[in-house]
C-alpha cells in the first residue's frame, strides 16, 4: 500500500493541476464523474479514504469555529461523524483517481501561472488576499 500512496503522491506532484481540473468539472460534470468513479475496479486504499475523512472533519471544525462554537462542546459524536463520512469520502477518492487518470492520459497539467492563479482565487474566496 505504501508504494501505491507514494505513486499517487508522486503523480499529484507531477500534475498539480488536478485540483484545478477537479474544480473545472463543476456541477454539470459531477454526475458523470460519479458514474465513472463507480466503475473504478481497484480497491480504494483506506489511507486515502482516511485522509479525506480527516479533511472533512477539519472542515466541520472550521465551520463550527467560524460560528464561534467550541467543537468540544458541540455535542457531536466524532466517531459516528467519521463513520458517516466514509461513503462520501470513498466516492471522492474514486472521483479523484478517475480525474488523475484522465489528466495522465490527456497530459493535462498546470504551469506555475495556473497554480498561482488558482491559489489567488482560493485566497480571495476565503478572504485571505
Amino acid at each position: 500500500m505504501g508504494d501505491f500512496l507514494d505513486l499517487v503522491h508522486h503523480q499529484r506532484q507531477r500534475r498539480p493541476g488536478i485540483g484545478i481540473l477537479h474544480n473545472a468539472v463543476g456541477r454539470a460534470g459531477a454526475d458523470l464523474l460519479k458514474q465513472l468513479a463507480t466503475r473504478v475496479t481497484v480497491e480504494v486504499p483506506d489511507e486515502l479514504i482516511s485522509r479525506d475523512i480527516d479533511r472533512r472533519a477539519e472542515q466541520m471544525v472550521s465551520h463550527l469555529l467560524a460560528q464561534r462554537i467550541d467543537p468540544r462542546q458541540a455535542n457531536i459524536n466524532w466517531d459516528k461523524f467519521r463513520d458517516d463520512q466514509r461513503p462520501a469520502a470513498t466516492d471522492t477518492v474514486r472521483s479523484t483517481l478517475v480525474l488523475d487518470e484522465i489528466a495522465k492520459r490527456e497530459e493535462i497539467g498546470a504551469n506555475d501561472a495556473d497554480i498561482q492563479k488558482e491559489i489567488g482565487r482560493q485566497a480571495e474566496r476565503s478572504g485571505r488576499t
